[in-house]
């Protein structure tokens, strides 16, 4: 049985701590204050990946609520973007080729009647460079070095007054989660034509976790890329993670490059 003096004590207490500046967030004359651990893959796996940090925030959310009355929150998260220099001139090549091609008609010349191109001078064409006319439009080589490869680690706190969740990425859909990363690191309007690609399991942080999949278009120096994204989101000790991963489409080897990031990551750090 607890004693009168052992109470006497934890009252002391806790009158000392109020007195310490809990007594304004009781009151509700100052915010309630959340802070989230950040979180970030591996150096082993970064180096092993070729990625580098390019961002590495503490951001601040402020936000009034309302739990009956008016309640001001303030709530640290992390913000940690990493990127990959990448070589997409072979791919920018390749399309623009196939984009020459398609126009010049050629997929439709298994219909030609070879006996009717009396007016044609098949010695001419040989000079005509199905290609070269559209290439020479584009600089190839400055799509040698690209940061087209990016992984962005988001860590929010769990936001809860009075038994009520007020974490703004707690509700969203994996495709709306995108556009919000995407506008907090300021890619926002480079990235397109967002669509459902399936999903995967990967083992993140001890557990299993759904990984959706997405493609999506870009441009790099002005020309159209295809993009395939992958992103989850779970919670993990009382903070919210969410992980975004996306490369060219036709550089298919950064798929497992970006596996390996989303399995290194650590929290908290």
């Amino acid at each position: 049985m607890q004693s009168r003096r052992s109470f006497l004590a934890a009252g002391a207490t806790g009158t000392l701590a109020l007195s310490a500046g809990c007594l304004g967030v009781v009151l509700g004359t100052e915010p309630i204050e959340f802070t989230a651990s950040r979180a970030a893959p591996s150096t082993a796996s970064l180096e092993s990946t070729g990625y580098t940090e390019t961002q590495s925030n503490e951001e601040l959310l402020e936000e009034t609520v309302d739990v009956g009355v008016s309640r001001e929150i303030r709530a640290s998260y992390w913000l940690v973007t990493h990127s990959k220099e990448v070589d997409l001139q072979d791919a920018v090549e390749e399309r623009l080729d196939e984009a020459e091609l398609d126009e010049t008609g050629l997929e439709e010349a298994d219909d030609v009647d070879l006996e009717e191109t009396d007016d044609v001078d098949l010695e001419e064409a040989d000079d005509v460079d199905l290609g070269e006319a559209e290439l020479d439009d584009v600089d190839l080589e400055a799509f040698e070095s690209q940061e087209a490869a990016f992984f962005v680690a988001v860590s929010m706190p769990g936001i809860e007054v009075l038994g009520r969740s007020f974490n703004p990425l707690e509700e969203l859909g994996s495709e709306e989660l995108i556009d919000e990363l995407l506008s907090q690191s300021g890619d926002e309007d480079d990235v397109g034509q967002v669509e459902p690609a399936g999903s995967i399991s990967l083992p993140i942080l001890g557990a299993d976790r759904d990984v959706d999949r997405f493609e999506a278009t870009t441009e790099v120096e002005g020309e159209a890329v295809e993009l395939d994204l992958s992103i989850t989101s779970f919670t993990h000790e009382d903070d919210l993670l969410v992980l975004l991963g996306g490369h060219p489409a036709v550089l298919e080897d950064e798929a497992d490059d970006l596996a390996t990031l989303f399995e290194s990551v650590e929290h908290p750090l």
